[in-house]
């Protein structure tokens, strides 16, 4: 629904040294390891190096191309300093509700204390 690409920051051209990860690649690991609630990034490389299906939803298509740990603990900084779960889910919000007048009723069930 929402071009992840559109809000990962903007990285700097590099013409020497290695080739830097595919950010929305990283940046689908990282939506994942806040919604399926994995505490650690070690544990989200674990899972993704083990489960083909995760591995796939997240754009790669081989063990091989997850990178390492240290990029995934550099890369998920940047990434939670850029806030990317906040702006996607109100790019959601905006694109799902465009237009639209949202009713609701909220109700408290909290008991009251009242003599009988």
């Amino acid at each position: 629904m929402v071009r992840m690409e559109d809000y990962l920051p903007r990285l700097r051209l590099r013409l020497i040294g290695r080739p830097r990860a595919n950010g929305t690649c990283l940046a689908q690991s990282f939506l994942a390891k806040m919604a399926l609630h994995i505490p650690t990034t070690s544990w989200v490389r674990d899972n993704l190096l083990s489960n083909v299906l995760l591995r796939y939803l997240c754009g790669w298509p081989r063990p091989c191309d997850v990178p390492s740990a240290s990029k995934y603990s550099r890369a998920f900084e940047n990434l939670s300093e850029a806030n990317l779960p906040t702006r996607i889910h109100e790019a959601l919000i905006k694109h799902g509700y465009a237009g639209e007048q949202v009713r609701h009723i909220s109700r408290d069930s909290t008991a009251i204390k009242a003599r009988q």
